[in-house]
């Protein structure tokens, strides 16, 4: 929800001829629907869930307050954490999010515009869970020594794909750059019109149930009724699609909600691409386009190690290959991009470990893959994505 509930009313003037409209923000509530079928038909093309639970993280709940875009701006960056950067903090704090959102933009409520949100960001960043815990209401103070801390975390750029009015939905153009983010394994955050508690209607496509509205549904009213069934709005975050023509507007996403693991399908749900072409106000994601940063552990050991840094793809190849004759495995694995060349820097170190390597795997391989592997007791050594997935498996020690 972007604003806080009962609390903050906005006036806007939008095209669609409205004007002096109020929020009717929606207060968390839960929705009882299945799963995906085991069917061709529903099968996704891009599903982020497997990662995700690889990843470790889980599905988070923003109780009654209205901070449901700062919960999903939040994922976006720990995604990004995660699998760009490797960090092994998986919980980033909304709460630290939320306040900064309020520095930067002089507000003082609860959620806000992802635009607001994302300037909080990148001028004040991002702390661990465990430094500012998520609170019953939102905190008005923080100390310096904190916000400091803050500061010094990673920045990624932030795209928006539909800057928000909420008079329009996503275009087919919009719907397009999102798949195609969904295809290199990055997740777009989504906010919209969402439906009132009681008032949810859902359609069934080859056993896939999902939210169903129509435009009339989208009205806010004269400010003394709850005409329409939807109100403005909510924020959740799109992980996964299935593009098939039978389903309204050709497809639906996949979407990560923050209402806790009773919501929906252990906490997701099913949106199809006609309801985010009718009710998206806007549509975000990250990108590691614009990093050149790094990243090190250094530890005291008397291993000869052999490191390399920056090389085009076919030379790092091609000295692993040797480096593999002699007993030396890949320890430390990371890409960057630069103009539109993926460079590659690596740590070598004496080993005799079995592995399994794939480079530049679309999304939808990789997944397949590290499931199918994880079943036979390999596991995930290092992972790395640049244009494509790179990751290395180990065989399981017991």
């Amino acid at each position: 929800m972007r604003y806080i509930l009962c609390l903050l009313i906005c006036l806007l003037t939008i095209d669609s001829g409205f004007s002096q409209i109020k929020y009717r923000p929606v207060t968390p509530y839960n929705m009882k629907f299945g799963g995906l079928p085991v069917s061709a038909l529903a099968k996704p093309d891009a599903d982020l869930r497997p990662l995700i639970l690889s990843f470790g993280l889980e599905i988070r709940n923003q109780g009654n307050r209205g901070t449901c875009s700062v919960f999903a701006m939040t994922f976006l960056i720990e995604f990004m954490n995660i699998s760009y950067i490797g960090l092994s903090e998986k919980n980033l704090s909304e709460e630290y999010l939320n306040y900064v959102t309020n520095q930067a933009s002089g507000g003082n409520s609860d959620g806000g515009f992802f635009a607001e949100i994302d300037k909080g960001f990148q001028t004040y960043g991002i702390v661990e869970e465990s430094k500012m815990p998520y609170k019953d209401a939102a905190i008005t103070t923080l100390p310096q020594q904190l916000l400091d801390q803050g500061k010094k975390s990673a920045r990624f750029q932030t795209i928006f794909i539909k800057n928000w009015s909420n008079s329009s939905g996503a275009g087919d153009a919009q719907i397009q750059q999102v798949l195609a983010k969904l295809d290199l394994g990055l997740p777009v955050a989504f906010g919209g019109w969402w439906p009132k508690k009681d008032q949810a209607k859902f359609k069934t496509v080859n056993g896939v149930t999902m939210l169903d509205h129509q435009l009339k549904d989208r009205d806010f009213g004269d400010g003394k009724n709850n005409a329409g069934s939807l109100s403005d709005g909510h924020s959740v975050v799109i992980v996964g699609y299935k593009k098939l023509s039978s389903y309204p507007g050709g497809g639906f996403f996949i979407i990560r909600n923050s209402w806790g693991t009773d919501y929906g399908d252990k906490g997701y749900g099913f949106l199809s691409f006609e309801y985010v072409k009718n009710f998206a106000n806007d549509l975000v994601t990250m990108d590691y386009s614009n990093i050149d940063s790094y990243n090190a552990v250094f530890v005291q050991s008397g291993i000869d190690e052999i490191q390399i840094y920056d090389w085009k793809f076919d030379d790092y190849k091609k000295k692993y290959d040797e480096l593999w004759k002699q007993n030396y495995r890949l320890k430390q694995f990371s890409s960057r991009i630069k103009g539109t060349e993926t460079l590659y820097s690596a740590v070598f170190k004496k080993g005799a470990e079995d592995e399994i390597q794939v480079y530049h795997w679309s999304a939808q391989d990789f997944y397949k893959k590290h499931i199918e592997l994880s079943k036979a007791g390999m596991y995930l050594e290092d992972f790395d994505i640049s244009q494509r997935y790179n990751f290395r498996i180990l065989e399981k020690r017991h």
